[in-house]
């Protein structure tokens, strides 16, 4: 079991050579639906991102508060929090 993976998108996606898969650009996406027009295929790819540390600051304030990770784990990146905090309430989930 891994947390937060799509059962149904995993498996759409395993099947697929690990050379196709991980390609730079929308190749793949431009193989699996031929009808996508031109300017979405020319247009550069663009990140997106979630304001995780806003978040952990605020909405999940007392959670990550109430976690009891220590303080003095060097997390430099609001991710290894995050990601730390995810994985210690999934461990806590399927232990119980």
């Amino acid at each position: 079991m891994v947390p937060f993976v799509d059962q149904a998108l995993l498996e759409a996606v395993a099947p697929i050579p690990s050379n196709i898969r991980l390609q730079e650009g929308k190749k793949l996406l431009t193989q699996a639906i031929t009808e996508i027009p031109d300017w979405v295929v020319n247009k550069p790819k663009k990140g997106f991102s979630f304001p995780f540390e806003s978040w952990m600051d605020s909405e999940f304030g007392d959670y990550f508060q109430n976690s009891n990770i220590p303080l003095n784990i060097p997390l430099t990146s609001w991710y290894r929090r995050w990601s730390l905090a995810i994985f210690k309430h999934w461990w806590e989930s399927v232990r119980s």
